[in-house]
């Protein structure tokens, strides 16, 4: 039988078809089933779903960020499905779905250790921009500086500064999802406490977001002195042993040499393959 493969939004009445694609997924451990009835519901981005004669054998998840760009997301293929095209034709109709809404840009992530999608990112014209190590930080009953602090909303200037001295950061993550931190991103982030900062000069600075499961401060940025950073990381520590958290996993940028420097306040590898970040430019 000639496979008729038709892109639709996601319905309600697909949820036994996605558990069933989820089923395998990390072991069965895929996050998905945990956000589908949101994605199905959410007004900002879109779900979309793939459907060979009449089955559901795909979808992903299209999420709008601040700045207007597309988030894409959660791709699954079945089993039965996987080697046909199917990922590739979600891929293409994620960013012409962005492109219609007049988005500015489309991105995604992918493990460093996944060739078939970075393979397929590329030939979808997406560049590589950023690379996130995958860390875990232990959580530690140590005391902390007195010189860290929360952000607050009259720092940002100061820490824009601070940034672009270092290099510049024009993202950071929360989990697998990266967000351009533009001004308004991060005053929110100040609003929110969470930036944590070093000393009278502001010579580290941290973006600690809390995971979906809770008050679980996950660094997504990391920047600064090397004092400066070790003494915001304890900090974090502390947080998470005050809070009863073992540990915490998520993704940074940084160089080789600071690694060394800040494996020594528990930061370590938390796997060997790294996030990497995809964009394309609409417009």
């Amino acid at each position: 039988m000639e496979r008729e493969v038709r892109i639709r939004r996601a319905r309600l009445e697909d949820t036994p078809a996605m558990l069933e694609i989820t089923r395998n997924v990390w072991e069965g451990h895929d996050y998905v089933p945990r956000v589908w009835t949101s994605w199905l519901g959410g007004h900002a981005g879109v779900l979309l779903a793939a459907e060979v004669n009449g089955e559901m054998v795909g979808f992903q998840h299209v999420d709008v960020h601040p700045d207007r760009t597309a988030w894409l997301e959660g791709i699954r293929v079945g089993e039965r499905a996987q080697g046909t095209g199917i990922a590739t034709r979600l891929l293409a109709a994620g960013i012409a779905w962005a492109r219609f809404s007049g988005l500015a840009a489309v991105r995604l992530s992918t493990s460093t250790d996944n060739p078939a999608s970075n393979r397929m990112a590329e030939r979808a014209g997406l560049t590589s921009v950023a690379r996130f190590a995958s860390v875990r930080l232990r959580a530690s009953p140590d005391p902390t500086s007195p010189s860290v602090r929360l952000g607050r909303a009259d720092d940002m200037a100061a820490i824009r500064r601070q940034l672009e001295q270092w290099g510049g950061a024009r993202f950071y993550t929360e989990g697998w999802t990266a967000y351009r931190l533009t001004d308004d991103r991060l005053r929110l982030l100040l609003a929110m406490n969470q930036v944590a900062v070093h000393g009278d000069n502001l010579d580290a600075v941290a973006i600690a977001t809390a995971t979906v499961e809770g008050a679980r401060p996950r660094p997504g940025l990391l920047r600064g002195t090397p004092e400066g950073m070790r003494a915001i990381l304890t900090y974090l520590r502390q947080s998470l042993y005050t809070l009863g958290v073992e540990s915490i996993r998520s993704q940074l940028e940084a160089t080789d040499d600071q690694w060394q420097g800040l494996a020594s306040v528990g930061l370590e590898r938390a796997w060997e393959y790294d996030m990497r970040l995809w964009q394309l430019e609409l417009h």
